[in-house]
Order: structure tokens, then C-alpha cells, then sequence
């Protein structure tokens, strides 16, 4: 039994214990703010059943028949790693490129059950997939590596000392620490800068 069950159980047995120690149904109705109807209900109750039968029974049950099938979870589970940066619109409309259909509220469904609702979530639910395994999922190495192309091009645009720094800098080339001075006593030309 959960602990909101438990304080719910106490609830209504502390009323029924108030009643019988006050012997004025009303009155102990009228201290504990609940109606005498709702009083009757949960003594009956206790009488049919004990302890037990006190649990709310008309409580929602989830419908399984209503959630989306395990292989179109997973599907959803595995897009949200490899690119969690995507919405539910876009990741419905994604999937449905790879031939999975769901909705979008079925993606949002999906990831509520999962924990992957925000993208905060989403990423470090990806920092802990790559720290058990080690593998990073293709298209993060595919966007990471476009984006040091796309850096290293921008940065042929500028004086060739500025995109020496930016790339040591930035790890984007992997050499010695190269000093201020010595990169400016080098005279390379971009055609010689290769990556």
C-alpha cells in the first residue's frame, strides 16, 4: 500500500474513530469537514470490508488498449536519443518519413512514460545511454561533424593567425600549443592550412 493511500485510509478512519468517541455523527462530520452522506458511505464500507475496502476503488485506471504498440514506443525511446533537440510535432512527423505513424500527443504519451519530457531530459537521458554504451547515435556524430566543417570554412574567411587560434582554441585541430609569437613569426598561407 503507497503512502497516499495510507494517509487517505487515515483520513477516513480518524473520522469514523472521531464519530464513535463523540457519539454525534454531525459533529464529528462538521470538525473533520466532510458530509454525513460521505460519513455513511466510508462506515458501510468499513463494515463490508475493513481497512481495505477504504481504498477509493472509483480511482482511474489506466486503458492499455489506448496506448501506442511497444515497437512504436521503442521507435519513439530510440528517435528522442538521437535527436533530442526535436519537438513532438517534428518527431511524429519524422517517424512518419521512417513509416511509423503516431501522433503527436501519442510522442508527448510516450515520453511522460519514459521521463523524456523536456529536452533537458532528453539530453541527459543521452549523456547516460553514451556513458553505459559508449555508442553515439549517427546523426549527432553526422550534425557534430557538419558543424566543425562548417566552423572550419567560416573560419577560412578570416586572417590566417585568427583561425589558427579559434581552431587550437576549440580543439577542432588536435597539435602542440602553439604561442602568439610563433604564429606570428610563421608565414603560412591557406593553402598549406590543412585539417
Amino acid at each position: 500500500m503507497s503512502s497516499v493511500q495510507q494517509k487517505v485510509i487515515k483520513h477516513k478512519v480518524g473520522l469514523l474513530n472521531l464519530a464513535a468517541e463523540l457519539g454525534n455523527v454531525s459533529r464529528a462530520c462538521k470538525v473533520m469537514g466532510f458530509s454525513r452522506d460521505t460519513f455513511y458511505r466510508y462506515q458501510s464500507a468499513m463494515e463490508d470490508g475493513g481497512i481495505e475496502a477504504l481504498i477509493d476503488a472509483n480511482r482511474r485506471k489506466p486503458n492499455i488498449k489506448n496506448r501506442v504498440e511497444e515497437a512504436t514506443e521503442s521507435a519513439v525511446t530510440a528517435f528522442a536519443l538521437e535527436q533530442p533537440a526535436f519537438g513532438q510535432v517534428r518527431v511524429s512527423n519524422e517517424l512518419r518519413k521512417r513509416g511509423i505513424f503516431v501522433f503527436p500527443s501519442g510522442v508527448r504519451s510516450v515520453w511522460l512514460r519514459q521521463n523524456l519530457e523536456s529536452f533537458k531530459k532528453r539530453l541527459g537521458a543521452l549523456e547516460r545511454h553514451v556513458a553505459e554504451t559508449g555508442d553515439i547515435p549517427a546523426p549527432i556524430v553526422d550534425t557534430l561533424a557538419h558543424q566543425q566543417a562548417e566552423m572550419v570554412v567560416r573560419l577560412m574567411r578570416f586572417p590566417l593567425t585568427i583561425a589558427l587560434s579559434h581552431l587550437f582554441r576549440h580543439k577542432v585541430v588536435s597539435c602542440a600549443r602553439v604561442s602568439a609569437q610563433t604564429m606570428h613569426k610563421m608565414s603560412f598561407s591557406r593553402d598549406t592550412l590543412s585539417v
